[in-house]
């Protein structure tokens, strides 16, 4: 017994008016509509009953969605940590970021999640192995990082922190071993006293700011650089 198809022609689905049966699809026929905004469309009978509209209705209400231009959440003016948040810095991706204040002064971009949840508390200066405050391209940075693992892998004391060479820079006017001062093209590195080769600390006592030509002639040395002298210990 052949089943007859059901003629939906006059029927409205939504903001759809079914105008007419225009051919077969396969064994689906399709049905031309008229939708409230004037577009046709070809549907087949069983998209009628889940499709409102030629798409217009998406359109609108994607239109009507609010953009989002700020963070959901403010957090200016709130402290996580040693960290103060000052305002709304940029959105990269889905993400918010933003800038804070440090207490040992610096500035440093963060995540929402990373404040809220805890993971992000300081600028890094709280970390004990912490040498960039942003300056983690120069060399003097990338030579003091180097220093504090080259003193994890020796075990010796390893206590020289970014405020040490901070405080270390601020105080030396010169070279430390031939007292030439620094300028833009002689930048101070840091330097061990005793090497740490030889069982040198990597501690505020056993640092000194040295140009990079005295630092790499006197290597692992215990000599003076500047006057081929041995080192009184």
């Amino acid at each position: 017994m052949t089943r007859l198809a059901r003629d939906f022609a006059g029927l409205s689905f939504g903001r759809l008016t079914v105008l007419k049966k225009i051919k077969a699809h396969g064994e689906a026929p399709l049905w031309l509509c008229r939708c409230v905004c004037g577009n046709l469309s070809r549907i087949t009978t069983g998209n009628l009953a889940r499709q409102k509209s030629c798409g217009c209705l998406r359109a609108e209400k994607s239109a009507d969605r609010p953009k989002e231009n700020a963070p959901r959440r403010d957090l200016t003016g709130q402290t996580f940590g040693s960290l103060l948040v000052l305002g709304v810095h940029a959105k990269r991706g889905s993400h918010w970021r933003w800038l804070c204040k440090c207490v040992c002064g610096a500035q440093s971009v963060t995540e929402a999640a990373s404040l809220i949840d805890g993971r992000t508390k300081s600028c890094g200066c709280k970390s004990p192995f912490a040498l960039t405050h942003g300056q983690s391209r120069t060399p003097e940075y990338k030579n003091a990082h180097k220093n504090q693992r080259r003193a994890r892998i020796r075990g010796v004391k390893n206590t020289f922190t970014t405020g040490d060479w901070k405080e270390l820079v601020a105080r030396s006017k010169g070279c430390h071993w031939c007292k030439r001062p620094f300028n833009k093209t002689r930048r101070p590195t840091h330097d061990h006293v005793i090497p740490i080769v030889r069982g040198g600390s990597n501690t505020v006592e056993n640092s000194v700011c040295a140009c990079m030509p005295c630092n790499v002639s006197k290597n692992s040395r215990l000599v003076n650089p500047a006057n081929g002298q041995g080192i009184l210990l």
